[in-house]
């Protein structure tokens, strides 16, 4: 029906690595979880739908429009 969904795990759990300091690993952790949803999103690139900005924090050069 309408709205339906289902979740499916890719791989295994993205853990964080304890020896790595923090800003560091939330890169790491951060960048697998971007590669783990492109890779789904390959699979279906149609169904692909963001609703929220995803980078609304990051700011915008000067000369750039928003």
């Amino acid at each position: 029906g309408p709205l339906q969904y289902k979740m499916v795990a890719i791989g295994k759990p993205i853990l964080a690595k304890p020896d790595l300091p923090h800003d560091e690993a939330l890169r790491v952790l951060t960048a697998e979880l971007i590669a783990r949803f492109e890779q789904v999103i390959r699979m279906a690139p149609e169904q692909y739908l963001w609703i929220h900005r995803r980078f609304r924090g990051i700011p915008l050069p000067a000369d750039v429009e928003p």
